[in-house]
């Protein structure tokens, strides 16, 4: 039977991001200390360019998990122009 291990806990996100397809990545950021994150917030002011982001967990031994890699687009379309 193969030896289970509780699951540690805590642990950190490390992630960095980039707004365009050519825009330039940020240094790296790390979040508190957490049990889970369900988001992080980006903000810039394009409401048009994919927003880029690469991120990984660390947990509180060190274990460091693979880099992920995702791509957010902006759902809502721009209104009509002002006239």
């Amino acid at each position: 039977m193969p030896m289970e291990f509780p699951p540690v806990g805590l642990f950190y996100i490390r992630y960095r991001y980039k707004i365009g397809e050519n825009g330039e990545w940020t240094d790296w950021f790390t979040s508190e200390l957490q049990y889970f994150t369900g988001y992080i917030t980006i903000t810039h002011n394009s409401t048009l360019e994919p927003v880029y982001v690469d991120y990984y967990a660390i947990d509180i031994l060190g274990n460091k998990e693979e880099t992920h890699h995702d791509v957010f687009i902006n759902e809502a379309k721009p209104g009509p122009p002002i006239q």
